[in-house]
């Protein structure tokens, strides 16, 4: 059919390897309609329990850890009658250097939310290997890569995990905003 689902899987160690007993951060599917090219993004909550193959009932996010992306999709698939074949698996080095490659994606960061992204911006800066540059002031601005993977983190404000998946939609919707911007303006050149 025309439609697409891909789950986007953050892994959530703290190096940036994703084949060492890492749980998913984040997990979202994503459908892409292939006629209409318009993508639908979905979040399945980390804490969401869900029986997954020769591991009981827990929590989804112990799926990556326990068989990687095979067992995670295979329990996505299972657990939410779903058909994904298809998936991206990226750790926060990916997210970061994406943005950074785009020149940065512009989000509006709120005033609960400004330590927070800092925080986490900090901790990704030091995962990355990277030096972290401080947002000052909430608002409407263009982040880099190090801060939009910061306030992806962000989670201890009002709305907790939900809120979370929503900051994690709007950077990934960003970045695709941005990728149909910059393909229409080549094409028209072209």
């Amino acid at each position: 059919g025309p439609q697409q689902r891909i789950p986007q899987q953050i892994p959530q160690r703290r190096a940036n390897d994703l084949k060492k007993n890492t749980r998913s951060d984040s997990i979202i599917v994503a459908s892409i309609n292939n006629k209409t090219h318009d993508v639908k993004l979905v979040s399945i909550y980390r804490d969401t329990y869900v029986k997954i193959h020769d591991h009981g009932c827990t929590k989804i996010n112990h799926a990556y850890a326990y068989g990687g992306p095979d067992l995670a999709v295979n329990t996505l698939n299972k657990n939410f009658d779903l058909n994904i074949k298809d998936f991206v698996t990226v750790n926060f080095s990916a997210l970061t250097n994406v943005i950074d490659e785009l020149g940065g994606v512009e989000l509006t960061i709120k005033k609960e939310e400004l330590k927070w992204v800092n925080a986490y911006g900090h901790d990704v800066a030091k995962i990355n290997g990277q030096k972290y540059t401080k947002i000052k002031h909430p608002g409407k601005q263009t982040v880099t890569g190090v801060q939009a993977t910061g306030y992806c983190r962000v989670r201890y404000t009002k709305g907790g995990d939900f809120t979370r998946a929503e900051r994690q939609r709007t950077v990934l919707q960003a970045i695709f905003a941005y990728g149909a911007t910059n393909c229409a303006e080549r094409t028209a050149v072209f």
